[in-house]
């Protein structure tokens, strides 16, 4: 197996509100459009902000909040590292929650971004491939919260388990075992592995809004 190495190795941004305010010459007149209330991907406005509070955008194809938690060299077979990150969605307070206020008053779907409460998150997505042509996903774990100490406690907790932990043969166990998760949903199935190695359950999907 090709290791996985660790290379968010602090703790968790306690930040969670933003307050400087973005600027607005760069908006369009929907800069909140498509948000997801769900998930950490950013609107226009958000990473106007996130970019005026010195914030950085993982990529232009990926306009999220995030950092690489684990890496892995390129590898083409056996255990696989698909992603690993840590998240984050900011609220806004101070000048920034002054200027939301003033642009909501024109467009209400400000309060999008305007009505947002921080978040925090954990995700790590194992595969393994064979040469034989057996794929599945070993472990998917994604563990979101607006609480800080729930989150970097369990970045703490489970660092030490994911380096530590013999993923190969856990593919071996898990082939051995397919009856039992392969007919499975997807969220059932994570659960079935999350139990498997120990992992609390997924948690995710949490509304942003206040």
């Amino acid at each position: 197996m090709t290791e996985l190495e660790l290379v968010y190795n602090k703790p968790l941004d306690p930040v969670g509100y933003y307050t400087k305010p973005c600027d607005e010459s760069v908006l369009s007149d929907n800069p909140t459009d498509r948000m997801d209330p769900n998930s950490f991907d950013l609107v226009e406005l958000e990473i106007a902000l996130v970019k005026a509070n010195t914030g950085d955008i993982y990529s232009e194809r990926y306009p999220s909040e995030k950092a690489d938690w684990f890496r892995q060299e390129e590898t083409r077979f056996d255990i696989i590292l698909n992603h690993s990150n840590v998240l984050y969605r900011r609220g806004y307070r101070g000048e920034a929650a002054k200027q939301l206020w003033r642009l909501a008053e024109q467009d209400g779907r400000i309060h999008r971004v305007l009505q947002q409460r921080p978040r925090w998150g954990l995700d790590i997505s194992l595969e393994y491939i064979s040469r034989q042509g057996d794929m599945f996903e070993i472990l998917h774990w994604e563990y979101d919260s607006d609480n800080y100490d729930e989150i970097e406690e369990l970045r703490q907790r489970y660092e030490p388990v994911i380096l530590s932990t013999d993923w190969e043969e856990g593919a071996r166990q898990l082939l051995k075992r397919k009856a039992d998760w392969h007919h499975l949903h997807m969220k059932e199935q994570n659960k079935y592995k999350t139990d498997y190695f120990g992992f609390v359950e997924e948690n995710y999907g949490r509304f942003l809004w206040n």
